[in-house]
């Protein structure tokens, strides 16, 4: 069911695709890099599992996959927990269709853009799924595996050192539970400072003073005001409202029946959820953004978490039916004496065979509707990449949204080209080696939405280097020869 999700997802959201979902299959496949390039933050976890795929634009379609796994795998997690919460087993094709349906329903009020953020471009979710792994480690005790995913998540997003108190609530087990709590809260500290301590210990390019950690509480209230206009406008307002409604509904009809540890998750969340969106709607960092709905994910996670919820109810609740309609069949089961255990051992082998084929089915097909999913933007920068071969250009210089897919396009189809622009901080030394290599004769750039001039500026804030335009060698795209000045 999650690959069909993932299959309806890239579909749907794909299309909007640009530089900053495109970039990460160059810090995999280009200079792969402990934080996102440039940054001292957002660790390249993803990157750093498709290594082993060459190919840029295969790249970044495989971590668009596991993305939007991770988004739809934090609901199946939560289809779990509420079949946990509600103290019941739930079988394979009822978690199946708990979470093809809890994915289609948040998929329902979500516009393009909002889907993208969150299933394709954002590891938001990846970050939160790990931690939802790290905690069922944790109170399993397993604690070694618990605290590698919890370090992976905490580099992903250091914001979750806010939620490990959480853990107290999810334990089931009372004892040592406060001991083993404690644990794990310290563990995320811990992970939280190792987070400061990589970042300042890693070249991540030029010290620049982030207001990551500003917050301007005389301008809260106009934040608010913000935010609310931009996550309402980030779905459909009223087909959200009625699901929220309904969702909520559901959740206190049945609560009764949860677990009172659970039923405090199911409160707590939503608080943390508005706590988080008074407290960052005063961050400078947020404000600069202009408020983007993206960087109050907790409200999506727990939208999220109340859709898995009431769908598993509505699941579950068809087995009284499934039962009243199997009411008087005789099923008859047979003694041990009448088991032959070796037709039960094909059986099993039979069946397991068949399930790993349907998975190995299943994440092909995903693959191949992935691969034919277009890209409107790498076919758009087809264009840089023939200019570049056409003047035996190395470099595209120029706008960020322009250089990158131009990039991946380029190296995709067996075009080595370097980016010179913003976020070129770990390529650098390619981009010197390039100049270098020229000397004083001059080269040919490729200019991606920026004039002669800015191109030639750009090359230079990245080269170290002062250039002229000696000669525009093309119109469109622009490319253009440049000398050293002087």
């Amino acid at each position: 069911m999650l690959c069909l999700l993932v299959a309806i997802a890239v579909r749907r959201y794909l299309a909007p695709t640009n530089a900053d979902a495109l970039l990460p299959s160059l810090m995999s496949t280009q200079r792969w890099t402990v934080f996102y390039w440039g940054q001292d933050r957002l660790a390249n976890v993803v990157p750093l599992l498709t290594m082993p795929i060459r190919d840029p634009i295969w790249n970044f379609r495989f971590q668009t996959m596991l993305i939007a796994g991770a988004f739809f795998g934090t609901g199946a997690a939560f289809v779990s927990f509420h079949a946990w919460a509600r103290g019941l087993r739930i079988g394979g094709f009822e978690h199946a269709a708990a979470t093809l349906i809890a994915g289609l329903i948040v998929m329902v009020p979500f516009h393009t853009g909002t889907g993208y953020r969150f299933a394709v471009e954002q590891l938001y979710f990846v970050s939160v799924l790990s931690w939802i792994g790290a905690s069922w480690l944790w109170t399993g005790r397993r604690y070694v595996i618990a605290a590698v995913l919890l370090v992976g998540a905490t580099f992903l997003n250091p914001s979750l050192l806010a939620v490990s108190p959480l853990i107290w609530l999810l334990d089931a087990d009372a004892s040592q539970r406060l001991r083993r709590s404690v644990a794990f809260v310290a563990a995320s500290a811990v992970a939280f400072v190792l987070t400061d301590v990589v970042g300042a210990l890693v070249d991540t390019g030029p010290d620049v003073d982030y207001p990551y950690d500003e917050f301007r509480w005389s301008r809260v209230e106009e934040g608010m005001r913000e935010v609310s206009g931009n996550v309402a406008g980030s779905v459909r307002d009223n087909l959200a409202t009625v699901i929220v409604v309904l969702t909520v509904i559901v959740v206190a009809i049945t609560a009764k029946h949860v677990r009172r540890r659970a039923l405090a998750v199911y409160a707590v969340v939503p608080l943390f959820a508005g706590a988080w969106f008074v407290a960052f709607s005063a961050n400078a960092w947020i404000e600069q953004n202009l408020y983007e709905y993206r960087y109050f994910y907790p409200l999506y996670v727990t939208f999220m978490l109340y859709v898995a919820a009431a769908t598993t109810e509505l699941v579950l609740g068809t087995r009284s039916l499934r039962s009243r309609t199997t009411a008087g069949e005789t099923n008859d089961v047979p003694t041990a004496d009448e088991i032959d255990t070796a037709d039960e051992w094909r059986r099993t082998r039979a069946l397991g065979a068949a399930g790993l084929a349907g998975v190995v089915v299943a994440v092909v097909a995903t693959i191949i509707v992935v691969h034919r999913t277009e890209v409107p933007l790498l076919e758009q920068s087809e264009v840089y990449v023939d200019a570049a071969e056409h003047f035996d250009a190395d470099l595209v210089a120029g706008n960020y949204w322009s250089v990158w897919p131009a990039v991946v396009a380029g190296r995709s189809a067996g075009v080595d080209l370097i980016g010179v622009t913003y976020r070129s901080d770990p390529i650098e030394d390619e981009i010197r080696d390039v100049v270098d290599r020229t000397g004083d004769s001059g080269l040919a750039v490729v200019c991606a939405g920026v004039g002669s001039d800015d191109c030639a500026r750009t090359l230079g804030d990245w080269s170290g280097r002062t250039w002229h335009v000696d000669q525009q060698l093309q119109e469109w795209p622009l490319v253009i020869r440049v000398v050293p000045a002087g």
